[in-house]
Formats: C-alpha cells, sequence, structure tokens
C-alpha cells in the first residue's frame, strides 16, 4: 500500500528505541507530533507487547523514576507485572480494534498511575499505552484528629494512599515489624481493629 504524502517512517525525533519497527511503518507529521507532545505518557507496543516508541512525557516519567532507588524498583516492578497483564490484552486490542479495561498501579505514596491500551487502527500491528496520573486520596493529618506521632503518621497516610505494608516499610527505609509495630499504635489511637477501618477513618469515610 502506498504511503500518504505527508507520511513518513517513525524516526529517532519521536521515539527512544526504533530497530523493532517493521519497515515500511508510517505515521503523519501531525500524528508524530501529537504523539511527542501529548501530556499523557504513551508508550507504542508491538503485537508482542515489547516497547518500541515514547513520547517525552513519557521518558519523563521514567526520568523521574530514575532520581529515587525506591521508585525506581516500584516502577520497574509493577511495569514488569503490567506489561505481563497487559501482553494477554496487547494482541485481542490489536484484533478486536477495541480498547481494553484501565489498569491502576500504585507506585508511591503520592504517585498512582492508570493505564489503557488502545489500538491504532487495522493496518497497524501495534497498540499505544496511554498512562495518566490519578490524584491521590485527600488523607486526613492523623497527627492533629487522632494524636498521632509522626511516624505512625507516615505509615498510616501511606496504607490509606494504598501501599501495603512491605511497600511502606521500603519506601520509608525501616522493617516489616516497624510498620506493624506504628500501625498497632495508630489502631489503638482510632479505636479500631483493622487496616480497612483505620483507612475509612483518616479518608473520612
Amino acid at each position: 500500500m502506498a504511503q500518504p504524502a505527508n507520511a513518513y517512517p517513525l524516526t529517532g525525533s519521536v521515539h527512544t528505541k526504533y530497530s523493532a519497527l517493521p519497515a515500511g511503518t508510517a505515521v503523519s507529521t501531525i500524528e508524530a507530533a501529537c504523539f511527542e507532545a501529548h501530556p499523557d505518557p504513551q508508550l507504542l507496543l508491538d503485537a508482542d507487547c515489547e516497547v518500541v516508541g515514547s513520547n517525552r512525557a513519557a521518558r519523563e516519567l521514567l526520568a523521574e523514576a530514575r532520581g529515587s532507588r525506591a521508585l525506581a524498583e516500584r516502577l520497574v516492578a509493577g511495569a514488569s507485572a503490567l506489561l505481563s497483564e497487559a501482553r494477554l490484552h496487547v494482541v485481542e486490542t490489536i484484533r478486536s480494534q477495541a480498547a481494553s479495561p484501565e489498569f491502576e498501579l500504585l507506585i508511591s505514596a503520592s504517585l498512582k498511575l492508570a493505564f489503557r491500551i488502545y489500538p491504532l487502527g487495522p493496518a497497524r500491528d501495534f497498540a499505544l499505552l496511554i498512562v495518566r496520573r490519578c490524584a491521590p486520596p485527600k488523607v486526613r493529618d492523623g497527627r492533629d484528629r487522632f494524636g498521632f506521632t509522626p511516624a505512625e503518621n507516615l505509615v498510616a497516610e501511606r496504607l490509606a494512599r494504598g501501599l501495603s505494608v512491605p511497600q511502606i516499610a521500603q519506601e520509608l527505609g525501616i522493617s516489616i515489624e516497624t510498620v506493624r509495630c506504628h500501625l498497632k499504635q495508630a489502631f489503638a489511637k482510632v479505636g479500631v481493629h483493622r487496616q480497612a477501618a483505620l483507612v475509612a477513618a483518616l479518608l473520612g469515610r
């Protein structure tokens, strides 16, 4: 099929990795510019769920993660799990030309991402993974309301934002047992016995 006059192969000004793109793959100048300038991080995936391109926002997100070892480790681990799950949907997205369900991934107490896979048209064996930053939930300050110590408040706040006990320990650089000890004290001050009840109290539910 002849390429339109305003189309050109994906080039280094737009994508970070190009050798995996098959010969003849082309996008219009407008498509390429929109992809690169889009405010949401976007990754171009082939039918094997390999990342073959990324826009500026995606590269900035990865650069942000590299600035924090803990954040980078969470992002890499989470992305690996996500891509493993997404692999099941990429082929179907390309085949059916229908967008996938949205996936969510909690990276840290302040960073939650949502992902969705979109087809790029029946003539292209690629899919677009769009990343959206989710607004973090508003968590009450437990120091004023419940008399938490600063350490208890740090742990409880992260629990309310969706982190697990091991994730809290990793992010704060403390042991899992220390996290559990702080949570136990927070439970007593709030008057609850379960994590879900503590989270509900901190979120004002």
